[in-house]
């Protein structure tokens, strides 16, 4: 995605060190919806936790295993800020784990407020979704995507759309 906007080259696959990839390691080469193709999939997906979730990464950029850890007090209504980190205390690390503060407007706004509305501030933000929230919401997705007649894409797909919005608005240094 970064090639297309000139940000970086092409890489010949071919040319990298099979030592300098772990065999465990997932590579993911989804593709990256557009914003409106996002628009189009949420609707297609019940909703539920999973719509939820994949609401709250399309708006924030988050990591699922962050969005999965990051708690209903999180969200400071007050300061319009919302503190995304990787820490949970029910598995050893999820995404990052240095807390960052994310400017809340418009839409995410909302949807934090209805998210939150009258819950306790330990419980987490989209619900008691299991370990494996990732394979779900990405079952969740092919399913959507092809209701939706969008090209197939993932959570981390959804990641990716978000940062080629920041470059595409200049917000990136």
């Amino acid at each position: 995605w970064g090639s297309r906007r000139k940000l970086c080259p092409d890489a010949d696959l071919r040319e990298m060190q099979a030592a300098a990839v772990d065999p465990e390691e997932r590579i993911n080469c989804s593709h990256t919806p557009s914003r409106a193709e996002f628009d189009r999939v949420l609707p297609m997906i019940t909703p539920n936790s999973y719509q939820n979730l994949a609401e709250l990464l399309a708006w924030t950029g988050a990591r699922v295993g962050e969005a999965l850890a990051m708690k209903v007090g999180a969200w400071n209504r007050e300061q319009r800020e919302l503190s995304i980190s990787g820490r949970d205390p029910r598995r050893a690390r999820r995404g990052k784990v240095r807390t960052r503060p994310f400017p809340v407007v418009g839409r995410l706004g909302v949807l934090l407020d209805m998210l939150s509305a009258g819950r306790d501030a330990s419980e987490p933000m989209c619900g008691e979704l299991a370990i494996q929230a990732n394979s779900t919401l990405n079952e969740c997705l092919a399913r959507a995507c092809k209701r939706a007649r969008v090209p197939r894409f993932t959570a981390h797909g959804i990641r990716r759309m978000v940062a080629m919005q920041v470059v595409d608005n200049g917000e990136a240094s």
